[in-house]
């Protein structure tokens, strides 16, 4: 198996920028967008590799409004704009240093320069992404095809050359790790039922009629899922009413599925979502459905959950909530282990970099361990301290970010009081224009 050292070199002779439109067969809801069409971009790439021979490889992506930049301010076309941008900002940057280097060289050669130049741009790095990882992907299959080979064995040989070319890559052995993954037999695809799905032939209006599966009925007895993602919308009734005919559909089966119910931020607190969850066990009609229910996610209503508690609510299930707004946003609950961003633009910023409240102290020293390269600094394992127990990332804070983060932690009083007086006034001028409430 070959290793990093071997991974192919080559320069960039050429990066083609592409589009299509493209209408899709049904309309497809997330956030705020009803998406029924939308630009495809796609990238193409011709490398001149060291034995002399040119390698072309392609990639493409919807370029999907709203999904990478969620600005109510931009319109669909200024999404569109933006994604465009940074496309031609990758390409430009590759093709700036003709120099020959590995696959992860180009990346990492252009990578740091182009998140600053995106963020003058006021993109974020989401955004700013999107870019150059068309581009890798659209590289990554020319080396596949240049070595004949499909991009599992490539990855695994490290054909892509992945290693220290940045500080975050540095201390891991990437070729022993690559080369000790092994292929799943199999993976569950996750259907997600939404809120304007037609279940059954009953609730279409109007047929597509191109021969694939139109309603939930129909995608289940063709593709055979067995995992899915069912949202409810907050009305108890209407949910309720919804959840049979899913149910009606699934308990056909003999076999076991399994199911996430997801509130979608629609319950205005813990007691309806346990309202919801109780109507649910009271009606036999729900019993395998509820029986088959993994978790919970993300019920509260937005403006509410700063006030939900859950650590005195029986639900029975485990809860996912959003907690990634911001320091100071959510309440501690019981065992719960919470992620909370501490980007720029959050209430408690560092500029980069996030952190964790668990009371799981084994998935505390896992995440510290998997932050700095995977070394064991725990005396009570078994792995010697200071010797490499997992593969990891430098995922640490660094120095900077750090002084940043506990300056504004000192004017964290004033930060909060300022930004709730700052929601009062905008919820007092709203709340007396017509047609808005708060």
């Amino acid at each position: 198996m070959r290793s990093s050292a071997n991974a192919p070199s080559f320069s960039i002779r050429a990066i083609e920028l592409l589009e299509r439109p493209v209408v899709l067969r049904l309309p497809f809801r997330f956030g705020v967008v009803t998406l029924t069409a939308c630009p495809q971009a796609f990238v193409r790439v011709t490398l001149s590799m060291a034995d002399g021979r040119a390698a072309t490889g392609v990639a493409a992506e919807m370029m999907a409004p709203k999904w990478f930049d969620k600005n109510l301010a931009l319109s669909n076309e200024d999404n569109f704009d933006q994604l465009r941008a940074v496309l031609g900002m990758a390409r430009d940057a590759y093709l700036g240093d003709r120099t020959a280097t590995t696959a992860f060289g180009h990346f990492a050669r252009h990578y740091d320069a182009h998140q600053s130049a995106a963020g003058k741009r006021g993109y974020n790095p989401l955004l700013a992404n999107y870019g150059p990882a068309l581009v890798d992907r659209a590289i990554l299959d020319a080396v596949c095809r240049h070595a004949d080979t499909d991009f599992y064995s490539a990855m695994r040989a490290n054909l892509s050359g992945i290693g220290p070319g940045l500080p975050s890559f540095s201390g891991i052995d990437f070729d022993h790790f690559l080369a000790s993954l092994k292929p799943a037999a199999s993976i569950e695809a996750r259907h997600t039922v939404g809120m304007v799905d037609a279940i059954t032939a009953a609730d279409l209006t109007e047929r597509v009629g191109d021969g694939l599966p139109e309603t939930f009925e129909e995608v289940v007895a063709h593709y055979g899922h067995r995992y899915f993602k069912l949202k409810v919308g907050g009305n108890l009734d209407a949910d309720i009413a919804r959840l049979e005919a899913i149910a009606a559909v699934l308990d056909r089966g003999a076999a076991p599925y399994y199911a996430s119910l997801d509130g979608n931020e629609q319950y205005p607190d813990a007691t309806a979502v346990v309202e919801l969850l109780s109507r649910m066990h009271a009606n036999p009609k729900l019993a395998r459905m509820l029986a088959s229910i993994l978790f919970v996610e993300q019920p509260i209503n937005r403006k509410n959950a700063l006030e939900a508690d859950f650590r005195a609510t029986p639900l029975g299930l485990p809860v996912i909530i959003d907690v990634a707004g911001a320091f100071g946003n959510q309440w501690e609950c019981g065992s719960a282990t919470l992620v909370f961003s501490l980007h720029a633009t959050k209430s408690l910023a560092s500029g980069e970099g996030g952190l964790v409240i668990s009371r799981d102290f084994e998935l505390v020293a896992r995440i510290r361990r998997l932050s700095n390269f995977g070394i064991n600094l725990d005396p009570h394992e078994v792995t010697p301290i200071g010797q490499v127990e997992v593969p990891g990332v430098n995922a640490k804070m660094s120095e900077y970010h750090a002084a940043i983060g506990l300056a504004n932690l000192a004017k964290w009083p004033a930060l909060s009081a300022a930004r709730i007086e700052l929601f009062e006034r905008y919820a007092a001028r709203l709340t007396a224009m017509p047609g808005l409430s708060p």
